[in-house]
């Protein structure tokens, strides 16, 4: 009874703090719009190069998982898909140089670029959060999925991944990315000004342990 009650406890505050990151990540992008209008909203060249370096580190994440589950149906075509879509190479379109510069700045060689196309879907999530906010600055992970399935979004993310995953597939990794973002990327933007304000710029992020994880395919 005692392991069920702690448990609880621990489910409450994980999902607690989830919340509270993408309400963060609202109110910090909603800063450079005009208020109430997420229509105007601007993103800094600094936003767009902290998710940039985030994005790629959450496909950096799916790829060391799709290569521990080699046999896995789903990882198998994960990985396809990420080698053929989200990562910048010859087929891929690089992310503008200004998206990728703090990327290439704390790259020691193991970081992962994403390209054009998938920063673009990733802005549009930023977007959906803003509109999405409650009044009260609330956020929630199940309203950003529930609003997901039916956002520019997502024909974003379609036109990405193509026939490279069959519907249901695309679906599953694409929420899970997306939840990953909210959950990383209040943390990777506020890695950067910290490491900024202590002169260490190269300094590694570390992502929450919930990214990529199993039962990220249902999110």
């Amino acid at each position: 009874m005692k392991l069920l009650i702690i448990n609880s406890v621990l489910v409450d505050f994980v999902f607690g703090l989830g919340n509270k990151i993408i309400s963060f990540i609202a109110k910090t992008v909603m800063a450079d719009s005009q208020p109430n209008s997420p229509v105007s909203l601007s993103i800094s060249t600094d936003e767009n190069q902290t998710i940039h370096y985030v994005a790629g580190a959450i496909i950096r994440q799916y790829l060391r998982k799709a290569r521990r589950f080699k046999t896995n149906r789903f990882w198998i075509n994960v990985d396809g898909a990420i080698k053929n879509c989200p990562l910048e190479g010859d087929m891929v379109v690089a992310a503008a140089n200004s998206d990728r510069y703090w990327t290439e700045f704390c790259n020691r060689g193991a970081l992962n670029f994403v390209g054009a196309q998938f920063m673009k879907f990733i802005i549009a999530v930023v977007h959906l959060l803003v509109r999405i906010e409650r009044p009260d600055g609330s956020l929630f992970h199940e309203d950003v999925q529930q609003e997901l399935l039916v956002s520019p979004a997502r024909t974003l993310w379609d036109e990405l991944i193509g026939n490279n995953l069959d519907e249901d597939d695309s679906i599953i990794f694409m929420r899970g990315v997306v939840r990953s973002f909210t959950a990383t990327y209040g943390k990777g933007r506020s890695l950067r000004l910290m490491n900024y304000e202590m002169g260490r710029p190269k300094a590694t992020m570390s992502l929450r342990k919930r990214l990529a994880a199993p039962n990220a395919q249902s999110d």
